[in-house]
């Protein structure tokens, strides 16, 4: 079995400091699950809709790599945890 879901349909890196940020609308209008990796900082993020901070939500720590599937993608948002800002590197599939 695959690991990847689908065809990669795009890419992009997302800056992550202290405003939340979600995915871009246009690459999540047709994505069935995205894979992102955090760099350069820890992020705090949530998938219901709600707003995190600093300190609410999943931590996620420099280096590590997650899938999202379904309405999450639409839903996740993430702000940064410490004073540096973190970036998020993102594929889409379809």
């Amino acid at each position: 079995m695959s690991i990847i879901p689908g065809t990669a349909t795009g890419f992009e890196a997302i800056t992550v400091s202290t405003v939340a940020v979600g995915l871009t609308e246009t690459k999540v209008a047709d994505a069935k699950a995205v894979m992102i990796t955090s760099e350069d900082g820890p992020v705090r993020y949530r998938v219901d809709g709600e707003t995190p901070t600093s300190t609410d939500g999943h931590e996620m720590w420099t280096g590590q790599t997650f899938w999202l599937r379904d309405t999450a993608i639409t839903l996740f948002r993430s702000i940064r945890q410490s004073s540096t800002d973190a970036k998020l590197r993102v594929t889409y599939f379809k």
